[in-house]
């Protein structure tokens, strides 16, 4: 219960700074989204600085969590900033993010083809670490809440989990 009025609080929050900076990401045919059926009861699209962004309701495994983006004309978030990290993501929450290392161990890559070397890393301490006990290692990336940092922080996590995700449209 404290998890959903903290993601209410979070989502009522991004809408305040939609109407402050008065970007529309309704940059798309608002019927092309009604028919998709992704948002659910209280969720919608939200702007910061040039992007905007779908937080999820529902929960996939990372490649179908990407399939869902892209349907929308999105994809998984990139983090380009501290400020973007912070500005996305609810108390507590797992969500998948636009980081993968499917074609060679540690070569982490951006879904959106964004230079993964070029952009600011915000792994929890001792990550990616692709835990061994997992059957299919730790190939995807999530992003989350760390309460006792204090800050929202990545892990490599299996990619057939079932997680909420952040959908981005520049």
């Amino acid at each position: 219960m404290v998890a959903y009025v903290l993601y209410g609080v979070v989502v009522l929050l991004l809408l305040v700074l939609l109407m402050v900076t008065g970007i529309s990401c309704m940059k798309r045919d608002t019927e092309q989204w009604r028919t998709q059926d992704v948002r659910g009861p209280g969720e919608g699209w939200v702007s910061f600085q040039s992007s905007c962004y779908l937080l999820s309701t529902s929960t996939s495994m990372w490649s179908g969590a990407e399939e869902a983006c892209q349907r929308l004309g999105a994809h998984l978030l990139v983090v380009n900033s501290r400020e973007e990290l912070v500005s996305t993501v609810g108390l507590g929450s797992h969500h998948w993010i636009g980081l993968v290392e499917w074609h060679q161990e540690g070569n982490w890559t951006w879904v959106d083809g964004t230079d993964y070397n070029l952009t600011p890393k915000f792994w929890a301490p001792n990550q990616p670490d692709n835990w061994a006990l997992r059957k299919n290692g730790e190939d995807c990336g999530e992003i989350y809440n760390n309460l006792p940092l204090s800050r929202q922080i990545w892990n490599d996590a299996d990619c057939s989990l079932k997680h909420r995700y952040i959908c981005e449209s520049r």
